[in-house]
């Protein structure tokens, strides 16, 4: 392939220079083409990239190729009458007990926030926000540059942050009082939640873009089972 990409380079070289000693019409004809080509690689490499970084979505994930999301549809009489992407919180014992085959499940809920950390006066609006399982940390492999005591994410009030979220609340030295674990966050200026890790940012390439995970408890705990 190397021989054959010289050959035509030297055919390419050799003709704009017989094209050139020829007069302006053939110079100009060699241009064109030239540059032709040269807008049709570009196309053809940008496409190549866009179309690589879209099917490398979540691919990164340790188990991903084993990792599925559960969807409902809903029929009647032989017709669907709703689909979506969201199924019911009690799905993920049901599966669990009766699928020999399912390994883990996480629950997620996602919504926007406010998290305000009180004691510097920082708040923030819109924050991307997860009602998780603790699952969630292993089946999406998340990689803990700060940690506490992660069993607490079995409990209510208990939370992790992001990387780029701990930066945004607490700057970028953790050193001593300044360490984002057993911080506490307040969500919609209505409850406080400690936080008990800080995970690295997930890549571009991810369709879950979360700043803040809350222990899915304290959903049970505020809304019911």
């Amino acid at each position: 392939h190397r021989t054959m990409l010289t050959h035509y380079l030297v055919t390419a070289l050799r003709s704009f220079y017989k094209r050139k000693g020829g007069g302006g019409a053939g110079v100009m004809f060699t241009y064109i083409n030239v540059f032709g080509l040269t807008i049709g690689l570009a196309a053809f490499l940008v496409i190549v990239h866009i179309v690589h970084y879209e099917l490398s979505f979540d691919r990164f994930f340790e188990n991903s190729a084993d990792t599925y999301r559960v969807a409902v549809k809903k029929t009647e009489r032989g017709n669907v009458v709703m689909e979506s992407a969201r199924s019911y919180p009690g799905l993920a014992a049901l599966l669990k007990n009766e699928i020999p085959e399912v390994v883990a499940c996480a629950r997620v809920y996602q919504e926007e926030c406010m998290l305000h950390y009180k004691e510097a006066d920082i708040k923030f609006n819109r924050q991307h926000t997860f009602w998780a399982d603790r699952n969630f940390v292993s089946v999406f492999n998340l990689e803990f540059i700060r940690q506490g005591d992660l069993a607490l994410l079995d409990k209510p009030w208990s939370a992790i942050i992001s990387e780029s979220g701990a930066k945004r609340f607490f700057g970028t030295d953790w050193n001593g009082k300044h360490d984002p674990i057993g911080k506490t966050i307040w969500l919609n200026e209505n409850r406080g939640y400690t936080i008990q890790g800080v995970y690295k940012d997930l890549p571009p390439n991810s369709h879950m873009k979360v700043d803040f995970v809350v222990s899915w408890s304290t959903l049970v705990t505020l809304v019911g089972p």
